[in-house]
């Protein structure tokens, strides 16, 4: 868990926060080490982290409608559905890059898919997928 955090924090550019968390892995590899401190520290990060997120502004939900390829959208779900299942941080960004496509293609659900994203919800954001796939 300790070395997945770290990689999103560091994908979200919070080198500080993922410097910590990687001062954390190293700790409790140890076994021995006292590890409150640490994740007292981690967790007034993430905190701040969070904050910082919510305060940013909504992006608008595009109204225009985009044609939709099958074979681009097929690789793009294919993609993200991998990434999802290994809980890797790289979805969100692909996610955001196909935001239009998957608002085109699959509506609210595309929607729905992508909060889960920006939410760090993955294992749901895997579900709403495979049930959009069926």
């Amino acid at each position: 868990l300790a070395h997945s955090l770290k990689g999103v924090a560091a994908t979200l550019g919070a080198n500080r926060l993922a410097n910590q968390i990687a001062v954390l892995e190293v700790a409790l590899k140890q076994q021995g080490s006292d590890c409150d401190g640490l994740i007292d520290d981690i967790e007034a990060g993430l905190s701040t982290l969070a904050a910082a997120i919510l305060a940013l502004p909504q992006r608008p939900v595009e109204a225009t409608t985009i044609p939709v390829d099958p074979a681009h959208l097929e690789q793009v779900m294919n993609e993200l559905e991998h990434l999802l299942a290994q809980s890797d941080a790289h979805a969100g960004q692909l996610a955001a890059d196909s935001r239009s496509l998957l608002h085109a293609a699959l509506g609210d659900v595309g929607d729905e898919l992508l909060r889960q994203i920006e939410h760090f919800d993955y294992e749901t954001a895997l579900a709403t997928l495979r049930n959009a796939r069926m």
